[in-house]
């Protein structure tokens, strides 16, 4: 499922690459785990900031959320964009990604 919120103006070309793949590291993770059923995008751009969430319904297994290199590789490319990455899991099930970029706050952010 996919929900997009952007005016006229666009982020940077690197900022919107940088998303885009943070974005696949999520859905690629989560598609892995094989109660999965389904995925939301939500993609909020107003520049220079933006938010995306990247949710599933997913039972979250033992070893965590994302394995260790997933997870390292969304924060990097975060990082690159100055952004900030915060994942949870939701009760009794499923997960969220949420990558803000553009001065938002970043305290309790992965990484």
């Amino acid at each position: 499922h996919l929900s997009l919120t952007e005016g006229a103006v666009r982020l940077p070309g690197s900022t919107e690459l940088e998303l885009l793949r943070i974005s696949h590291e999520a859905i690629n993770a989560a598609r892995r785990r094989p109660d999965v059923k389904h995925i939301w995008v939500t993609l909020r751009v107003d520049p220079p900031a933006a938010s995306m969430v990247i949710e599933d319904d997913g039972t979250p297994d033992a070893a965590g959320i994302y394995r260790t290199a997933d997870l390292r590789m969304m924060v990097e490319r975060a990082e690159r964009i100055h952004a900030a990455v915060f994942v949870e899991r939701r009760q009794p099930r499923g997960s969220t990604v949420r990558v803000e970029v553009g001065g938002r706050d970043a305290e309790g952010a992965v990484g």
